[in-house]
């Protein structure tokens, strides 16, 4: 999803969950003009919540959180314009938490919408009947939809 982002003139990369902390002290003095963008699965997604708190501290904003199956995840702070969650709850499927994701909420009531897409209950073209927890990172078609989300959001800053 990177390479692609690249393509289009988006500066993009991916660092390691465990550097999160050195992240959220580099970003608030160095993008200025940039959008900024957090994508993260798993417990990646949950840094990537902290993350943005941790910018919100800062007086940072994030553009647009995207989050896939997130294990344990905190509210979403208000510093973030944009969020949404793709994640997977199938009904009466009882397991443990890492197994499958979880809806975020937000700890503020006058920002932006969090958006929480179960593939498993709503209406969705995303829904695979072999997609996992282990493998949705890899399903092209949500590749696509993330790259077409990071695209809009960065689309002012080409036109």
């Amino acid at each position: 999803m990177a390479a692609e982002c690249r393509s289009a003139g988006i500066e993009a990369f991916v660092l390691p969950y465990w550097c999160w902390r050195d992240v959220a002290l580099d970003v608030p003095s160095g993008r200025r003009g940039h959008r900024l963008i957090l994508i993260g699965h798993s417990m990646g997604a949950d840094v990537a919540i902290g993350l943005a708190r941790d910018l919100d501290r800062s007086g940072a904003s994030v553009d647009l959180l995207i989050t896939l199956d997130p294990v344990y995840p905190p509210p979403v702070p208000p510093n973030v314009r944009q969020c949404w969650n793709v994640f997977q709850a199938r009904p009466g499927f009882l397991s443990y938490p890492f197994f499958k994701g979880q809806a975020l909420q937000s700890d503020f009531t006058s920002c932006p919408r969090v958006e929480n897409l179960n593939l498993w209950t709503s209406p969705n073209d995303l829904h695979d009947a072999n997609l996992s927890h282990w493998n949705m990172t890899r399903q092209r078609q949500l590749q696509r939809a993330i790259v077409q989300r990071v695209l809009t959001v960065c689309q002012d800053d080409h036109d």
